[in-house]
């Protein structure tokens, strides 16, 4: 008895220095609490033991939650769940259960832990990433009306600064040498800044519109690679550039997205080749797990170090600053997180650059 008794004595000094809400519950009401019921809930001992359990849960939870407490919603022994209860103060407090029935006295043996915190967090994040989503749309819908606005005026630009110049050039003409010189300067100027700013638009509108949906389909991407190499077929032969490919993988993917990442990829290769040799690109495949992992790798003049953190920021040239917009590489990483992926790059000036990405082998 004296050995039972020790046992007794141990097992409630344990329940009681639990941080969680352990009880043994019964028909109607809790048969034991711990300490961490009035601390977490705010009501005394007395008050646990002598109100009916059911009054402690929250009205939108009682249902389930009763059940819960009982035993029946399901037919085996151990049970988790979550629920609400009531704090003496009125507060909603979060629970999270498992229990399992004595079979014995009918009882349940439980244990609670308070998630309040995580569940309120839980609920901001939530919440945060539906307001960033949103703003996400509202974004896009501004970039497209905004360039699509903006096309109408700077055409007119354009095309009047060409009228002028066919209707008027021969004025230029009777100009002193200086002056002429000047003038079709300036009306170049014209142009060209017109042409580079419908450049800017354009490249705004496709932005805005890649990567929107992502249709997944079962895409070889060897396929998706000749049809790159197939859309940048002049330069390749006009640069004698020699791509390098091991066999790749199959994945669900959008075959459009992906063919483009390759086409920017590949162009900017040779694109920013080195002067001194012949271009050369080399495509491959790793196997990462629960992802593929791509790599683009050439032998062009690199990329400064200090320009390493803007190389993926849309608009930002980093090579040759006659060369394109800016938006290949912001194009790659959009279309690569769009499909649960990441994309990144090491380079080391005047040797080559090497491009990776990983896309998931199973569509998040």
């Amino acid at each position: 008895m004296e050995s039972t008794g020790k046992s007794c004595i141990d097992y409630k000094r344990f329940f009681d220095l639990s941080t969680d809400l352990c009880c043994i519950v019964g028909k109607t009401h809790f048969l034991e609490v711990n300490e961490s019921w009035e601390k977490v809930l705010g009501y005394t001992r007395e008050e646990l033991l002598t109100t009916p359990w059911e009054s402690f849960i929250h009205p939108g939870d009682s249902g389930s939650s009763i059940m819960a407490h009982r035993g029946e919603l399901t037919p085996r022994e151990d049970t988790t769940y979550t629920n609400r209860y009531l704090h003496k103060s009125g507060r909603t407090v979060w629970l999270e259960w498992s229990s399992a029935v004595c079979g014995v006295d009918d009882c349940i043996y439980a244990a609670a832990r308070d998630v309040t915190h995580a569940h309120s967090m839980e609920s901001q994040l939530k919440s945060t990433i539906r307001d960033l989503q949103r703003s996400n749309r509202d974004l896009e819908q501004f970039a497209y009306a905004a360039s699509h606005d903006l096309q109408t005026p700077l055409r007119k630009v354009k095309n009047f600064a060409l009228l002028l110049n066919s209707e008027f050039g021969h004025v230029f003409d009777e100009l002193e040498s200086n002056d002429r010189d000047l003038a079709n300067k300036y009306m170049r100027f014209l142009v060209e800044g017109a042409e580079k700013s419908q450049e800017l638009i354009n490249g705004l509108l496709h932005f805005s519109r890649t990567g929107r949906t992502v249709l997944y389909n079962p895409l070889p991407v060897d396929d998706a690679v000749d049809d790159a190499v197939f859309i940048l077929s002049e330069d390749i032969k006009q640069k004698v550039a020699i791509i390098h490919r091991e066999t790749l993988p199959e994945l669900d993917a959008d075959k459009s997205l992906i063919v483009r990442v390759f086409q920017n990829l590949i162009g900017n290769a040779i694109k920013f080749r080195h002067s001194d040799r012949r271009p050369e690109v080399w495509i491959s495949a790793h196997d990462d797990g629960s992802m593929w992992r791509f790599e683009v790798r050439d032998n062009g003049i690199g990329i400064d170090s200090r320009h390493h953190d803007r190389a993926f920021i849309i608009f930002q040239r980093i090579g040759n600053k006659k060369n394109g917009v800016g938006l290949g590489l912001a194009l790659c990483k959009r279309i690569v997180e769009r499909h649960g992926g990441r994309i990144w790059f090491t380079s080391e000036l005047g040797k080559g650059t090497s491009f990776f990405f990983t896309l998931p082998k199973e569509p998040s």
